[in-house]
């Protein structure tokens, strides 16, 4: 089928700019979250796409991985933990069943660049996550409902 576009038409982003963010905390909202399998096929991860919110480098997408099934064990534990502070810092009471509990999740990320190496060029990973303080909040501990047990004596 013939769309009828012209040349002319195609209009590329020549400003759009592919370098790592600095170093830094950024606000952030998860877009998206898929559950793949990794390229040895014996372990799964999920990738996370983070959109920076602002206020500085605001619409810039960062890329980041989270290990959920990995034959080593270090790699899971990290990748698990991992989630769980995404989900935490989301303000989720638990981790999530599916990865579209993710998706609109408001969070701070912590950016740190990843200098250029044989035939790759520099990029970003996120190493830590925490709330904005903007959203909901995770849950807090109900320090009265201990106040009775044994141990709050």
């Amino acid at each position: 089928m013939d769309l009828e576009f012209d040349t002319y038409d195609f209009v590329a982003d020549a400003n759009a700019d592919y370098a790592p963010v600095p170093d830094g905390w950024y606000d952030a909202r998860v877009m998206s979250a898929e559950l793949r399998t990794t390229k040895a096929g014996n372990g799964k991860y999920i990738a996370v796409r983070y959109d920076i919110t602002g206020p500085e480098h605001s619409g810039r997408v960062i890329w980041g991985n989270l290990n959920v099934h990995n034959p080593n064990p270090v790699a899971e534990k990290i990748g698990r933990t991992q989630l769980s502070k995404l989900a935490l810092a989301g303000g989720m009471s638990g981790l999530p069943r599916d990865t579209n509990e993710l998706v609109g999740l408001d969070v701070k990320i912590k950016v740190t660049e990843r200098p250029a190496s044989g035939q790759y060029a520099a990029s970003n990973d996120v190493k830590d996550w925490k709330t904005t303080g903007n959203g909901s909040k995770p849950p807090t501990a109900d320090t009265n409902a201990n106040a009775n047990a044994p141990w709050a004596k």
